[in-house]
């Protein structure tokens, strides 16, 4: 990645989005904030964050920052299973077992939750770093059936020094070694795929063609992403430190966030959270689902409140003023 930002695409872009959602919350409002509130009546997303406990301390993740501190917590079985049948009953179409931090392969539970996914057949997907990898867990995905699983793994430096500085464990060869156990799994499971996204960073060139190569090697498919968000603010400056990641750039807050409609999370703790994006300090937590539905959470008057408090930069979360997630409503071609 060349240390070069072109201002006039990005600011473009920026423009036109602006000028789209402006445009929308002036003269279509109510038809925008209609189709949310019918198309995502039960969100066809649904992440459940089986655990908080991650074994990778990135410079561009607020977990480093709470590491120390934060409980270890894992959401028990059967709940999981509660939780997951009735988000199908309601007509759900996929679960993300990936956690606002937190690694889902830690998790001593995964393959009793694997177990849990065979038996509700919805097709599933996480995030991981693919550190850690037990045998246990092979026999898992080898014996995924009844659903489609997809393994996305996340690479920051493409060498044993850059990895070491960016995802903050000296893990790269062990990572490399696991890429090639999951890959010979997803040959033999068409139930079960890999593939990888990589997080670029300045001076990666040649370190990257060599890492590229022995995926292509594999045939594992990669996607590579220029740009880091900055978590609601909460890392910028550790990201400005680190000095070789470019941010992304932060839209317009022009109305409620499109992904506190589409992406809801399930914590540990089995709160309701509207987004799964960067939530740590839990202020878009909307309901208990030990006490409530989630039909009822989902729909409810907390879960309204917030997005309406979206409307005015000033009142809404903290952490949704800075997010660089954030995407509006209204930046709707529809």
């Amino acid at each position: 990645m060349q240390k070069v930002v072109n201002f006039v695409d990005v600011h473009y872009t920026r423009f036109r989005k602006d000028l789209r959602a402006r445009t929308n919350l002036t003269f279509r409002r109510s038809a925008v904030e209609d189709y949310y509130a019918k198309r995502y009546a039960v969100p066809e997303r649904l992440y459940v964050e089986c655990t908080n406990v991650c074994n990778a301390r990135c410079v561009f993740c607020y977990y480093p920052k709470v590491a120390d501190t934060l409980p270890r917590k894992y959401m028990d079985v059967a709940e999981f299973r509660r939780i997951v049948l009735e988000f199908k009953a309601a007509g759900g179409i996929e679960v993300g077992l990936t956690p606002t931090v937190g690694d889902p392969l830690i998790d001593p539970y995964f393959t009793d939750r694997v177990s849990v996914l065979n038996e509700v057949g919805l097709p599933a997907f996480f995030y991981t770093n693919l550190i850690h990898v037990s045998s246990k867990i092979e026999r898992a995905l080898r014996e995924v059936s009844t659903f489609k699983f997809a393994m996305n793994v996340s690479v920051a430096g493409f060498d044993k020094e850059a990895y070491a500085r960016l995802m903050g464990v000296d893990r790269f060869e062990s990572m490399k070694r696991n890429l090639e156990r999951v890959r010979a799994i997803a040959r033999d499971n068409p139930n079960f795929s890999v593939a990888v996204r990589l997080q670029d960073y300045y001076g990666s060139d040649a370190a990257k063609k060599t890492f590229v190569a022995f995926l292509d090697s594999l045939g594992i498919p990669y996607t590579l992403n220029t740009l880091v968000d900055t978590w609601g603010g909460l890392v910028e400056t550790d990201i400005d430190q680190v000095g070789d990641l470019e941010k992304k750039p932060r839209l317009t807050r022009i109305g409620p966030c499109k992904i506190s409609y589409i992406k809801p999370l399930v914590t540990v703790d089995l709160k309701l959270k509207l987004c799964d994006c960067r939530d740590v300090r839990d202020e878009l937590i909307v309901g208990d689902l030990t006490q409530q539905t989630l039909a009822e959470i989902w729909t409810g008057p907390e879960a309204n409140r917030i997005r309406a408090s979206m409307y005015d930069p000033e009142r809404m979360p903290e952490i949704c003023r800075k997010c660089e997630m954030y995407v509006s409503i209204y930046d709707y071609k529809g």
